[in-house]
């Protein structure tokens, strides 16, 4: 009966290691299986990005062609890329002479300005002149007169808005009446 007990005894030892290497083996299959899923769940976005990005290379490849027969369209001869030039070359000219035009205009009124304001000048001392032999009775002036019957407003020019030459035939009359 021992001998049956011993017998028994490594036979349950036996199967109890068993059931440990199984129960190792269970624990190593349900990580593997776990495993499987995440990986089956990445292969699945992999494959929907894959699936998005060769949608995407169709589309490229479409307006890749669109843009391509353009192209072919939009080429120019030699001829045309000659008008071309030549036409901006004739714009160029063109503007720079509209320029120069303006800014001889301006030179040329510049002068005008110069010669009038100096001729007034040489006329108010032939004035001031002509004023030390006569009386001295006040004088009313032009400007004077559409100075002071003219209300100033915002449409109207102020005393400040006068030209230097008037305001100097303002101000020379202004020291003829107070002499």
């Amino acid at each position: 009966m021992e001998s049956e007990i011993d017998l028994l005894r490594q036979e349950n030892t036996r199967l109890v290691a068993k059931n440990y290497e199984l129960e190792a083996e269970i624990v190593k299959l349900r990580q593997i299986i776990k495993e499987n899923a995440r990986r089956d769940v990445r292969v699945e976005k992999l494959e929907q990005k894959n699936r998005e990005l060769e949608a995407r290379i169709v589309i490229l490849e479409q307006s890749s062609l669109v843009v391509d027969q353009r192209n072919n369209v939009d080429t120019k001869t030699s001829e045309e890329m000659e008008m071309d030039a030549f036409l901006v070359k004739v714009n160029k000219k063109s503007i720079g002479n509209k320029i120069r035009e303006r800014m001889w205009e301006k030179k040329v009124q510049h002068k005008t300005i110069t010669k009038d304001s100096s001729s007034v000048t040489l006329d108010l001392t032939h004035c001031k002149e002509d004023l030390s032999m006569t009386s001295v009775e006040p004088v009313t002036l032009p400007e004077q007169v559409a100075k002071e019957s003219i209300p100033v407003t915002s449409g109207n020019k102020s005393s400040a808005e006068i030209s230097p030459v008037k305001s100097s035939m303002v101000e020379t009359s202004e020291n003829i009446d107070t002499e």
